[in-house]
C-alpha cells in the first residue's frame, strides 16, 4: 500500500512538472494574435518566416542573434532556439543543430550557418563549408536623365553601387522646345544622349502614297 501511494505522488509530481512546462511554452505566446507592422521585405539572404506561435510573419533570426517563440531562428540555414546557460528561460541564441563544416573566405574564418557581408556589394552565408553570396545592388540600374547628353557610369563618393553620373558641364537643364533655344545654332542646341537615342520608336518609312505627294 505505502509503494502504491509513492507511485501515485510521483505520477502527480510528474504531472504538476509536465503541466508548468506546458504554461511556460505556452505562456511566451499571447492568447489573441496581434502583430506588428510587418516588414515589406527581410534583408537580403533571410527568409520570412512564421513565428513559433503560428501568429506573425517575421525575419528569421541569423546565427548569434536572440531567439524565443516571437522570434524563432532561420531553420532553413539549420538554426534552432538554444538556450543560454543561465539566462533567461525563454529566450536563446540561433545556433546551427548539426555542426556544419566551417568556411574560409578571403583569410577569414566563418562558421556553420553565420552570415557575413565582405563588402558593401554582396551579402555571403556559410552552410557547411561551402560560402554563397547574394549581390546587394541591383542589376539594372536606373537610366539616366535624357537631359545629360554625355552619361557615364561611376561609383559616387560615400556609395556603394554604380550609378549613372552626368558631369555638370555635360547638363542641359533648358527644355530643348524653349524660344531662346529655338534661336541658338545647332551646335548649341541639345541633343538626345546616346542611350536615349537608343530608346526611341523605329521611323516608319514613306508609303507608296506619300511618295506621290
Amino acid at each position: 500500500m505505502f509503494s502504491g501511494k509513492v507511485k501515485q505522488e510521483s505520477f502527480l509530481t510528474l504531472f504538476a512538472v509536465l503541466l508548468c512546462a506546458s504554461v511556460m511554452v505556452e505562456g511566451g505566446c499571447p492568447s489573441q494574435c496581434s502583430c506588428p507592422h510587418s516588414p515589406s521585405s527581410c534583408p537580403p539572404g533571410v527568409s520570412w518566416i512564421t513565428d513559433g506561435c503560428g501568429c506573425c510573419k517575421v525575419c528569421a533570426g541569423q546565427f548569434n542573434q536572440e531567439c524565443s517563440l516571437r522570434q524563432p531562428c532561420d531553420h532553413i540555414k539549420g538554426l534552432h532556439c538554444h538556450l543560454v546557460p543561465g539566462g533567461a528561460p525563454d529566450r536563446g541564441l540561433c545556433r546551427a543543430e548539426a555542426q556544419g563544416r566551417p568556411c574560409e573566405f578571403n583569410g577569414r574564418v566563418y562558421q556553420h550557418g553565420e552570415d557575413f557581408q565582405p563588402s558593401c556589394q554582396h551579402q555571403c552565408s556559410c552552410m557547411d563549408g561551402v560560402v554563397g553570396c547574394m549581390p546587394l545592388c541591383p542589376h539594372q540600374v536606373p537610366l539616366p536623365d535624357w537631359r545629360c547628353a554625355s552619361p557615364r557610369l561611376a561609383r559616387p563618393p560615400g556609395r556603394c553601387c554604380d550609378e549613372w553620373v552626368c558631369d555638370d558641364d555635360n547638363r542641359i537643364s533648358e527644355d530643348p522646345s524653349s524660344p531662346r533655344l529655338a534661336t541658338l545654332p545647332d551646335a548649341a542646341r541639345p541633343h538626345l544622349n546616346a542611350i536615349s537615342k537608343e530608346l526611341q520608336p523605329p521611323a516608319h518609312p514613306h508609303s507608296s502614297t506619300d511618295a506621290f505627294l
